[in-house]
This record gives C-alpha cells, sequence and structure tokens, in this order.
C-alpha cells in the first residue's frame, strides 16, 4: 500500500510543479529518479533493465538505468527526429510541400472550415496505428511529413500538434500491449478481441474526439488569436518551380511505412529512419 501512495504522491507532485510552470523535462526525469531511488532503499524490487549489470552500490543504480536509456532510447529517438525534420525541410526547399498545398486545396474549397481538414487529419492519423504501432514512432513520422501540410493549409501549429499528439491515445491496433494483455485475460484471440470487442468501442471513441478537435482547437485558436481563414479563400503562393507530382513526395514516409507494414506483406523489417533515408534517396 505505501508503494502506490508514494507513486501517487509523486504524480500529484509532477501534475502540480508541470501546471505551474515548471519545465516537463526536468520534472519528469527528477520524478523517475525519486521512483527508482525509493524502490531499491526499500528493496520492493529490482530497478535495474534486463540486460543491465549493477554498479555494486544500489543506491546509484538508478543512475545507472538512466545513462542505459540515454544511450539507446534517447539516442534512437534523437535520430529518427532529425532524420524526419531534414526530409521535413528538404520538402520544403525542393517546393514538395508547396506542390500539396496546391494540387490538395483545391478540391477541398468546397469545405470552407479548416476545422474539417482537422478532423479527417485525426482519423488518418488514427488509422495510421494499424501499420504503425509505436506511438513515439507515428508522432515523430507525422511531424516530419503531415505536419507541415497542414500547416500550409492554414491550421494553426497548436492545432495540428494537437491532431499528432492524440493520434495514438486510443489503440485498437492486434499489436497494441492493452489488446494483448486484454485478450490474454479473457482467453481469446487478439484479434478476435480487437474486432469485435475493443474496435467498436475505439472507433466510437476516436470519433468523439475527432469532433472534440473540431470544436476545442478552434476555440484554443480563437483565444489565442491564431483563428485560419477559410481554405477557399486563402492565398496559394506558386513559384511555378515544383510540378503537381511532387505532391506526393511529402507522403513517401507514410506510404513506405504502411505498404511494407505485416498487413499487407510478411517477412520485410523496415525501421522508420531506413524508410526516411529510402525515401529521401527517391527525392533527391
Amino acid at each position: 500500500m505505501i508503494q502506490v501512495l508514494i507513486a501517487l504522491l509523486v504524480i500529484v507532485v509532477v501534475a502540480r510543479l508541470i501546471l505551474k510552470g515548471y519545465r516537463a523535462e526536468p520534472v519528469l526525469f527528477i520524478a523517475g529518479l525519486v521512483l527508482m531511488i525509493c524502490t531499491a532503499l526499500t528493496g520492493w524490487g529490482s530497478v535495474l533493465l534486463k540486460g543491465v549489470a549493477s554498479t555494486g552500490i544500489s543506491f546509484l543504480d538508478p543512475f545507472e538505468v538512466m545513462r542505459d536509456l540515454f544511450s539507446t532510447r534517447a539516442a534512437d529517438l534523437g535520430l529518427m527526429i532529425m532524420a524526419l525534420m531534414g526530409f521535413a525541410h528538404y520538402m520544403d526547399h525542393i517546393g514538395a510541400n508547396e506542390a500539396v498545398v496546391r494540387v490538395v486545396t483545391k478540391p477541398l474549397r468546397a469545405l470552407r472550415s479548416p476545422y474539417v481538414l482537422l478532423f479527417f487529419s485525426y482519423l488518418l492519423a488514427s488509422l495510421l496505428q494499424l501499420a504503425i504501432p509505436s506511438a513515439t514512432g507515428l508522432a515523430v513520422l507525422l511531424m516530419g511529413t503531415m505536419f507541415p501540410i497542414m500547416l500550409g493549409l492554414g491550421l494553426s501549429a497548436a492545432s495540428a500538434a494537437g491532431v499528432i499528439a492524440t493520434s495514438l491515445g486510443v489503440a485498437y491496433t492486434p499489436t497494441a500491449i492493452d489488446a494483448i494483455r486484454g485478450s490474454k485475460a479473457v482467453n481469446m484471440d487478439v484479434v478476435e478481441y480487437v474486432v469485435y470487442h475493443q474496435g467498436p468501442a475505439a472507433l466510437a471513441t476516436v470519433l468523439v474526439v475527432g469532433v472534440c478537435h473540431f470544436f476545442w482547437q478552434r476555440h484554443c485558436d480563437r483565444k489565442a488569436g491564431t483563428l485560419p481563414r477559410e481554405i477557399g479563400s486563402a492565398e496559394v503562393t506558386d513559384s511555378g518551380k515544383a510540378p503537381a507530382f511532387y505532391a506526393l513526395l511529402p507522403m513517401l514516409p507514410i506510404l513506405m511505412a504502411v505498404g511494407s507494414s505485416e498487413m499487407f506483406v510478411s517477412g520485410i523489417n523496415l525501421n522508420i529512419i531506413t524508410i526516411v533515408l529510402i525515401s529521401m534517396a527517391v527525392c533527391m
């Protein structure tokens, strides 16, 4: 019971500090360190990850865990972000993002409100989890591909980022850990569990969240003074340098990630970074 109380206390303190304006990164870093030190000192269990050797002093083991996480996950995530941000910058450099806006704006003029586009962008981002179940990988991929396009179509940066940040808030893929554990708990095949039990509830939730995005992001943009103009009235800068088919290039990483997933083929395992490098080579 004492473990639960300490964990709840740390969560409350973290939430309070973040709401008061403290930077989330150091607050979460210290919170994780405190929890691991409490675990090590009280003997509630081992804080060491599999394959990570102890320092010989249990009080210092949490720092060894931090070192291992920084040298693996942080490095991999940093490379992924650099690759995708570089790809996004290159798309802007060759005029591909401009081509997307030019091509997509014409059929979207009938929508008028950019927030309708926001709703469908959220549905697409949520659907992509079937091919990219990693929340971090999907978010970073969308930030490098879909995010610049949404900005080009007139949406505010905060609204576009809000859609991407919540894209995997509702999970309904058979490869998600909650689906796997849920199916085991009820002794059911994971695909059957997702299709007939988790899926319908998740689909309804996704639609509700999408509608909430429409109204909430518009409210926040109005409050912040960043309301976009209607899509039909937005002026699209056309330098004439990029042909229309360049509009496909920014979506190459997403198309390759979906096309090489287990949904369509087996035996192909392409990392997000590998996909971006291939896409960059094709574009060059």
